[in-house]
This record gives C-alpha cells, structure tokens and sequence, in this order.
C-alpha cells in the first residue's frame, strides 16, 4: 500500500471518528493515560488529546507509533478497512456521475424549452391578435397568477380592494426575479398605475400582501398614430 493511499485512508478514518474512538478504548485497556501516552509519542499533551477528539489527524508515522505502542497492527488495520472505503468511493463516483449526467439532461431540457418559449412568442407576435388586450383577474387574500402573456407596450392597471389594509403586488418573471411593483399602497379601496412591458413574453402577478376581496384589471394602451390626409 503506497503512503500516499494511506494518508487518505487515515484522513477518512479520522473523519468517521473510527480510529480515534478505537485508538481510546484499546489504550484505556492497557491503562496509560493521555499524558502518559504523550510522552512515549514525543508530542504534547494537548495535541494527543486533539487527536482522540478527531479534532486533529495524526501524520501516518505517528498513528504508525500508536499502534506499535498498543500492539495493533497498522497493516492489517488498514488493510480490514481499505475494501469499504473503495466500495464507498465507487458508489459515490458512480452517483456522482448520474448527478451530473442528470444536470446536463435538465440544462439540455431548460434550453430547449427556452426555444420552444422564444417560438411561441414569436408566434403569437406574428398573429392577428386584438388591439386591444385585457385581463381581467378576481380574487380574495393573497394570490399568485398562471402565465400571463402581456405583449410589449404600455399597460393601465387597475386595482380595486374591499378593504383599507395595505395591498401589495407585484409583476414577476417565468424564473420569479421581480420586474415591476403594480401597487404598494394603504387606505385606498382603489388604485392605478402604468405598467410598461419592454419585452413580450409571459409574466406573473404576485398579490404578496391582502386580507379581502379584490379585482386586477390590466389593459393595453393603444397608441394614437396620427394620420395625413392628402
């Protein structure tokens, strides 16, 4: 076994509190003390305590010197412990890897949903829709939309509320990141305010704070061109 295995080794098995809980018990068995067992390792008291409390790993030519002092052998020791350590490391590597190949398939999966998301928008753009667009939304406490689709442009939202608590809501993203504060106000039983989409796309409403009845209403802003007459 190289000694570079049995570093790791060590490590692990100190990290299990393994080899120090037994390192204890076999030196309570043969009646020295730490400070006893101290001297004979050259070391302080404080750090062969350290080292029982697994709050520090031996270097492996020390450990090697506790066992020679408690008449354990190293080699078997290790060598009884080796085969479950590997099989551990295996099993971790192989669920290691079917993690990751998971992580790729969900990634793989978001970006083609992001395309099939970017088609439909594309989509319903190009279609003959109302040129007028409003959603109107009914409701009592608090409240989390479906996907709403609002087009690019400017909206009038109305908001009116049974109640003079405070009222707040929100505008969301697919991905929840905050986009616009709809209303954030105390003692009205009515409010509205402007709402600018700057990319088409589907949203959600978020009525984060109500204790009563309400309705959302949200309507598009037609711009007025202004035609020449020839």
């Amino acid at each position: 076994m190289s000694f570079r295995m049995e570093e790791e080794l060590v490590e692990e098995l100190f990290e299990s509190a393994d080899i120090a809980r037994r390192l204890k018990e076999k030196r309570k068995n043969e009646k020295i003390n730490q400070e006893e067992m101290a001297n004979l390792l050259n070391i302080t008291f404080h750090k062969y305590r350290n080292y029982e409390k697994c709050q520090e790993i031996p270097p492996v030519n020390v450990l090697k010197e506790m066992f020679y002092i408690l008449n354990i052998s190293f080699e078997d020791y290790l060598s009884s412990e080796r085969s479950s350590i590997l099989e551990i490391r295996k099993k971790l590597k192989y669920e290691l890897t079917y993690v990751k190949g998971r992580i790729y398939e969900l990634k793989q999966a978001l970006d083609n949903y992001t395309v099939v998301e970017d088609s439909i928008i594309e989509q319903i753009e190009r279609c003959d829709l109302p040129k007028e667009c409003l959603y109107t939304f009914n409701g009592e406490g608090k409240w989390i939309s479906q996907q709403t689709f609002l087009r690019k442009g400017l909206y009038r939202v109305n908001i009116k509320h049974s109640s003079n608590a405070q009222f707040i809501s929100e505008l969301l993203d697919l991905n929840g990141v905050h986009i616009s504060s709809l209303t954030i106000y105390d003692g009205k039983d009515e409010c509205e305010t402007l709402l600018k989409i700057k990319k088409s796309g589907f949203y959600i409403i978020n009525l984060r704070q109500c204790n009563s009845p309400w309705t959302i209403g949200i309507k598009q802003e037609i711009e007025q061109k202004n035609k020449t007459i020839g």
